[in-house]
């Protein structure tokens, strides 16, 4: 049907009224309707005051049925806005069974998306008229990212945060404990849970100190999680980055593998173990993107992948590398606008944002060389940005000369700032011919 002026919003009342009405008959068909719906996918008012009333209720673990939500309606002022008792019975009444709760659940959401898709179609049309806006075509990925993650311009009740939350708090009496993307460190895992949706995370670290190989295991993790991982490589090409992972995950000193010198006698030698990496890797799903952009053209390809590949976590390899569209007299305005924008990417596409940042050559100069938040190079408040901030403390050892061979040594992963959470230190071994962290526990045998 070609669209006029006057249409009608999409909208079916018969499937709001079926939902309410189921929901006031179980509760489990009551906390169905919670997790399905939210607010605003109510077409009619009535109905959202209802589905407001009943997240109260929900949330206070009181019973559910006509009579009780009555006295809800009539304690809040709302009971003549709601359709009064008649109304009530009338939405009970509608539905013979609460089982096919989930169904009309999904017709209501289904029409408050097409009433979000003509909003955001709007939002886009009149953007491509105005010629000041600088670009259509972004704001356009916006919008499509939002209508898909359904993040954008969704506003939650105090009911409806407080089940949700209620939920997360059982799960963790389960056992359930919290979990986002793992390194595969175990002890930096415990400490971080990983890196959980929304969050920007920032690994500082001097050079060669192992910031891209951290993210190296994320992308392992995220992709063996089953989480579709896009990694934005501003330095290594995408060739490299993949013979690095072949070795991280066979375990195979990749300078003798460069030269020739593998094993090759025994099945499980190093040849072998790297064809078993090769097959492995095969079976995941990974994105790398090797091509320098500015940070509006690297926020708008990782909206895009998002939609078409359902991207789980975006790596970006590193941040004193992505350019600034607008320059700045001062560097550090700069990072503070890149900064702002990745930890703004982070929460609209509901994703781990994890970008490493170099440290500032000072601490070389410190006798005490633990790296510390102040460390960050080039400012920009990154540390304010950050929900997260991991500092690798792995220098080379001093004794080191030219052409010896970088044996396996003790290494320190901080946890210096963690948003909401526990900060701390994890103590770690790192194989520089492997390039890889492995979790330690203090044992002096433990690099074998």
């Amino acid at each position: 049907m070609k669209p006029t002026l006057d249409c009608i919003p999409p909208n079916n009342l018969e499937a709001e009224q079926s939902v309410l009405g189921s929901m006031m008959l179980t509760t489990e068909a009551l906390h169905k309707g919670l997790s399905a719906l939210s607010h605003g996918d109510f077409y009619r008012p009535v109905h959202e005051e209802v589905y407001d009333a009943l997240s109260v209720m929900a949330a206070r673990k009181e019973p559910v049925d006509v009579i009780t939500l009555q006295e809800e309606l009539r304690s809040r002022g709302k009971l003549e806005d709601s359709g009064g008792t008649e109304y009530l019975m009338a939405l009970v009444n509608s539905v013979p069974t609460a089982a096919n709760v989930e169904y009309y659940a999904k017709i209501v959401v289904d029409k408050a998306k097409r009433r979000a898709m003509i909003s955001a179609g709007t939002e886009v049309i009149a953007a491509a008229y105005d010629e000041d806006t600088e670009s259509p075509e972004d704001l356009l990925m916006q919008r499509a990212v939002g209508l898909s993650t359904r993040s954008t311009g969704r506003v939650r009740n105090a009911a409806e945060l407080v089940n949700a939350g209620w939920e997360r708090l059982e799960a963790y009496h389960r056992g359930e404990r919290r979990e986002g993307i793992p390194f595969g460190i175990s002890n930096l895992d415990a400490l971080t849970y990983g890196c959980c949706d929304g969050e920007l995370v920032i690994i500082g670290g001097r050079p060669s100190q192992g910031k891209s190989i951290l993210l190296a295991h994320l992308l392992l993790g995220a992709a063996k999680k089953g989480v579709v991982p896009l990694l934005f490589s501003q330095e290594m090409t995408a060739d490299d980055l993949v013979e690095r992972l072949f070795h991280m995950e066979a375990r195979v000193d990749m300078n003798r593998s460069r030269m020739g010198r593998l094993d090759t006698e025994e099945a499980d030698g190093e040849w072998g173990r790297l064809a078993s990496a090769a097959n492995d890797l095969l079976a995941l799903r990974f994105l790398i993107d090797d091509m320098p952009c500015p940070i509006t053209k690297l926020c708008a390809r990782a909206r895009a992948a998002k939609i078409t590949d359902g991207v789980g976590i975006v790596l970006v390899d590193y941040l004193q590398l992505i350019e600034c569209d607008i320059k700045h007299t001062n560097r550090d305005d700069e990072v503070e606008k890149v900064t702002k924008q990745l930890k703004q990417l982070a929460v609209e596409l509901g994703i781990p944002v994890v970008v490493p940042s170099q440290l500032s050559r000072g601490i070389e100069r410190r006798d005490d060389k633990v790296p510390v938040l102040a460390d960050l190079r080039d400012g920009g408040n990154q540390e304010g940005h950050a929900d997260k901030v991991i500092l690798i403390d792995n220098p080379l050892p001093k004794e080191i000369a030219r052409g010896d061979k970088l044996e396996a040594r003790r290494a320190k992963l901080f946890v210096a700032k963690h948003r909401g959470g526990r900060t701390g230190m994890a103590d770690v071994w790192f194989t520089p011919y492997w390039t890889r962290f492995d979790a330690s526990t203090g044992g002096d045998d433990e690099a074998d």
